[in-house]
């Protein structure tokens, strides 16, 4: 009888009560499909998943914020399957660039552009502002919030018409 493959978990804190004290060193870390759990506070990197992981944020939402510097993009995804739970994703630039990726967001907010190229996502409860690189959403403008999308590429609803 075979025992059930557990799933490695890391803990990220930036304070040290984790496994790693950033996101990148626990994505060094991360064995494919880790499940990457982050305590609550403000991550000033870069971020790039070019294998299957979860990443996904203790506490209540908005106190996980990765925040790229110079205009970097917050996260990079490369031909995976990434699902993101509760995170705020924010740059000048590119909150979150995928190419060939599936992507499946919860309750995250993206504060800078989103791109997809030949990748596909699903959101739920999720907001974007700041639509284009460099140009933050207007002050007092409230973000989108997507409560469900369709996969990038998946025709559009027919509209009916009276015959």
């Amino acid at each position: 009888m075979s025992s059930p493959q557990l799933r490695e978990r890391l803990i990220v804190s930036a304070g040290g009560e984790g496994d790693c004290t950033t996101i990148a060193a626990a994505l060094a870390a991360a064995a494919p499909g880790a499940l990457v759990e982050i305590l609550p506070g403000r991550y000033r990197e870069s971020l790039e998943l070019t294998a299957p992981v979860t990443l996904a944020a203790r506490g209540d939402r908005g106190q996980v914020v990765v925040e790229a510097p110079g205009g970097a993009p917050a996260l990079r995804v490369d031909g995976e399957r990434v699902t993101l739970e509760g995170l705020t994703l924010s740059s000048s630039g590119h909150a979150l660039l995928a190419s060939g990726a599936t992507l499946t967001l919860q309750e995250c907010d993206l504060q800078g552009a989103a791109s997809l190229d030949r990748a596909s996502a699903s959101f739920a409860d999720c907001s974007l502002s700041g639509t284009r690189p460099g140009s933050p959403a207007a002050p007092g403008s409230p973000p989108r919030t997507a409560a469900r999308s369709r996969p990038t590429g998946a025709p559009s609803p027919a509209a009916t018409s009276p015959e």
